[in-house]
């Protein structure tokens, strides 16, 4: 069971960029901004966690890319379609933001117009069942996709291939690395988060709390209100879409590797994880009873199906300190936004006959430096699908 509930948590610790304060502060800063942050994913039969990987599931950042390598994308990455969209990017103003990451309303879907469609999808990283409630105008596409592209690969033996990586070395607890009071606050924040109903799963935390780096403990922290939901077998949005997918028998893949995400954390400072940690450990103390979570919030936000209405809720969660989340901003959201971006383009050009669906977080499509303005600035027709 311990083994099951660390795999679980280390699950909701994978994909990066979803529904947490910290992202949520830096899209903030500029003209929109999406759902994104650190958040949960999770793959397979809720807390059940396979030793071996996932047969029907992609291995690596492509389904077929050699190997599933870094070296593949790399080589993508160099293409001729990155480097046109690198001198569009280049050549465009940076204040042009594309009407329809903004004026229209419904889910966040897009669709690539081509000799065959491809689709783009934000999502948020969250196990609500609001949000896996699809529109069927999402629902269509997904039907209509032959592939479906995540952030990163979210079979079970991705998730069990990550869980060293997020941890600390042998013989270091967190609570040495950053200090006893705040790891107090965080054990206290997270028996706040849970409840008196589920008192049990506070009790275990601790001991994996310990052997957690310090933005692995932060960035889950505020998933953690979906964890009983999680542990009864419940997936995240992108987790859901990525099952259904191979169940479908749909080829499955994803545009970053873990590696990749992981080291968007790894390059902050320890001092700059601490900080982020203290700033998601405030927001959580600041909900007083009754009131509704942050992350409740960037939920209704997102089911409104507008921009403006998200940029306003991230606006109003903006706080603490501000040029460590510009830092985060440039790292987590606009470099990824690059490189996903190219990504898209590689795809395209190498299976053109392919119908994709590309489901990442809201937040990289949004702004002037997202991926709809992105493609849009390649040479591509782009629109919002209500």
């Amino acid at each position: 069971m311990a083994r099951q509930f660390s795999a679980l948590l280390v699950a909701a610790t994978v994909a990066l960029t979803g529904c947490s304060r910290h992202a949520a502060d830096a899209p903030a800063q500029s003209s929109a901004a999406g759902a994104s942050g650190p958040a949960a994913s999770a793959g397979g039969s809720g807390i059940e966690a396979p030793s071996t990987p996932d047969p029907s599931a992609a291995a690596g950042p492509a389904a077929d890319a050699p190997s599933g390598s870094e070296a593949a994308w790399n080589a993508m990455a160099a293409s001729g379609d990155a480097r046109a969209a690198a001198d569009a990017r280049s050549a465009a103003p940076a204040e042009a933001e594309p009407a329809s990451t903004n004026t229209t309303k419904g889910p966040f879907l897009w669709r690539v117009e081509g000799r065959t469609p491809l689709y783009l999808f934000g999502t948020i990283h969250v196990p609500d069942d609001r949000v896996l409630a699809l529109p069927a105008s999402v629902n269509k596409a997904f039907s209509e996709s032959t592939a479906v592209y995540t952030e990163i690969p979210m079979d079970n033996g991705t998730q069990m291939g990550v869980m060293g990586k997020v941890m600390l070395p042998d013989g270091s607890q967190l609570s040495d690395v950053i200090g006893q009071p705040l790891y107090n606050r965080m054990t206290a924040a997270a028996e706040k988060t849970l409840g008196a109903d589920h008192s049990g799963l506070g009790a275990m935390l601790g001991p994996l709390f310990q052997r957690m780096k310090p933005w692995a403990a932060m960035s889950q922290l505020s998933l953690l209100e979906f964890l009983p939901e999680m542990m009864a077998g419940k997936q995240p949005l992108d987790a859901m879409l990525y099952a259904r997918a191979a169940a479908e028998g749909k080829t499955v893949g994803a545009l970053e590797t873990p590696d990749e995400q992981i080291a968007v954390f790894e390059s902050f400072t320890l001092r700059e994880q601490t900080r982020m940690l203290e700033l998601t450990l405030d927001e959580i103390e600041r909900v007083k009873p009754g009131d509704r979570t942050q992350t409740q919030e960037l939920i209704d936000a997102y089911l409104s199906g507008d921009m403006t209405v998200v940029s306003r809720v991230m606006d109003e969660a903006m706080a603490g300190d501000r040029a460590l989340m510009a830092r985060f901003q440039d790292i987590a959201i606009t470099q990824r936004n690059n490189h996903m971006t190219a990504r898209i383009l590689a795809l395209r050009r190498q299976q053109p006959a392919t119908i994709f669906f590309v489901a990442v977080g809201t937040a990289h499509y949004a702004g002037p430096t997202g991926i709809v303005a992105q493609l849009q600035k390649s040479g591509l027709k782009v629109e919002r699908v209500p």
